[in-house]
């Protein structure tokens, strides 16, 4: 599979690609690569909400098995954004 992380207002530490790695291969597992090559688009957004603090959003764009997936959550912490569209995701899968 191949992977795209592109972070908006938002610095990639090693810490948090380690952590997207690891859910992003528990995805993985889901998908059939003989059908064609999966393509993965990820986005981590850090959002200034006005009224609540910090809000964290992360997004998922999957190509595979020739069908297009998209998942986006937002959540109060970077973590609880990841797992949001990790599980819904392999929900879809």
């Amino acid at each position: 599979m191949k992977i795209n992380i592109k972070g908006t207002q938002y610095q990639l530490t090693p810490e948090i690609r380690d952590y997207l790695d690891t859910n992003l291969a528990a995805i993985g597992k889901f998908i059939d690569e003989s059908q064609g090559e999966a393509i993965c688009d990820v986005e981590l957004e850090h959002m200034n909400a006005q009224k609540h603090g910090h809000v964290f959003r992360a997004e998922i764009n999957l190509n595979a098995h020739g069908e297009f997936f998209r998942v986006e959550d937002t959540g109060e912490s970077r973590n609880a954004a990841i797992d949001a569209v990790h599980d819904e995701i392999i929900r879809r899968l």
